[in-house]
């Protein structure tokens, strides 16, 4: 084991390694309540706060239902509404995966998904989003 002045580097070098792993200055995520997916098609619109700020990144959880997403799209407080990833078809407990914003993260002023049910008759979902 190499040392340096009496300090043993493996054990530092593991430490440093660990804190710059970890997410420490990354925003939080913030979870919205839960939304209801009703009918065999519709459109679910998910309001954002303003003061919520800046957004990177976005999750969802799905439950209750198997659903075929068709769309999903962010609308910003200003600007033009933005397209996203679409995660296909979700069954119950399952995730999205991480959804990217492209470009510079943006003040939301809502979420709005396109959906068809699959299989069962009511769905929920919940919505995390990691502020910048």
């Amino acid at each position: 084991m190499t040392r340096v002045q009496g300090v043993r580097m493996k054990p530092v070098l593991a430490i440093l390694c660990l804190l710059l792993s970890t997410p420490v200055w990354a925003g939080p995520w913030i979870v919205f309540a839960p939304v209801a997916l009703g009918a065999a098609n519709g459109n679910a619109t998910i309001e954002v706060d303003e003061k919520v700020g800046k957004i990177d990144n976005i999750r969802f959880q799905l439950d209750g239902a198997t659903v075929e997403f068709t769309s999903f799209t962010a609308v910003p407080v200003k600007g033009d509404p933005i397209s996203l990833r679409v995660p296909g078809t979700l069954k119950s407990g399952e995730g999205s995966g991480l959804i990217n914003i492209p470009g510079q993260a943006v003040v939301l002023d809502s979420l709005k998904l396109g959906y068809r049910i699959v299989s069962g008759s009511m769905g929920t979902v919940t919505v995390r989003v990691k502020t910048d």
